[in-house]
């Protein structure tokens, strides 16, 4: 008999970043984040179900420290 892989792969395993929390980490409101979407500054936010959209934390995350001022060095 054939052994199975039971294990996740990591992309099968992350969370999700719904909006009510995107909102809460970045501080920008829901329609902030819609027109930066629009004009390209944000990631696209993925549908989650019939009202809900979300990004992969990762992406999310990955975003959040592009946006980070830069530590200034004296």
């Amino acid at each position: 008999m054939a052994s199975r892989n039971t294990q996740l792969t990591s992309t099968q395993a992350e969370c999700i970043a719904f909006t009510s929390e995107i909102t809460r980490r970045s501080g920008l409101s829901k329609s902030t984040i819609i027109r930066l979407e629009k004009a390209g500054l944000f990631p696209k936010r993925q549908a989650i179900g019939l009202r809900k959209k979300g990004l992969p934390e990762s992406v999310f995350a990955a975003w959040l420290a592009s946006r980070a001022p830069a530590e200034s060095t004296q």
